[in-house]
């Protein structure tokens, strides 16, 4: 009898669930080359904004922030899904702005 070594499955997909997946380029002004990546359709816009930052190095602050744009349009709803913004598509381009916060 042999044993079958289970793995737990990743941020942002369900175990026993295939999920198609989306190439994602995240292009930033001050970044020398993109990030690029593949997730799950499933992966949330605001799971895509935290690695992006974590990539990138970057932090938010009570002075500034980042927010992710869609061909010109802010992806504003962090609950709604990369499948959801590339309807469809099997990859997606998005642009990532930093904000200077007005105290």
């Amino acid at each position: 009898m042999s044993t079958k070594v289970l793995e737990a499955p990743e941020k942002g997909e369900n175990q026993g669930h295939h999920h198609p997946k989306v190439r994602l380029v995240v292009t930033y002004a001050a970044a020398v080359r993109p990030y690029k990546t593949e997730v799950a359709d499933t992966t949330t816009v605001g799971e895509v904004k935290t690695a992006v930052l974590k990539a990138f190095g970057l932090q938010e602050t009570s002075t500034k922030t980042f927010k992710l744009f869609h061909g010109g349009t802010e992806l504003s709803n962090l609950s709604e899904t990369v499948g959801q913004v590339a309807r469809g598509h099997q990859e997606l381009a998005l642009k990532l702005e930093e904000v200077i916060v007005q105290g």
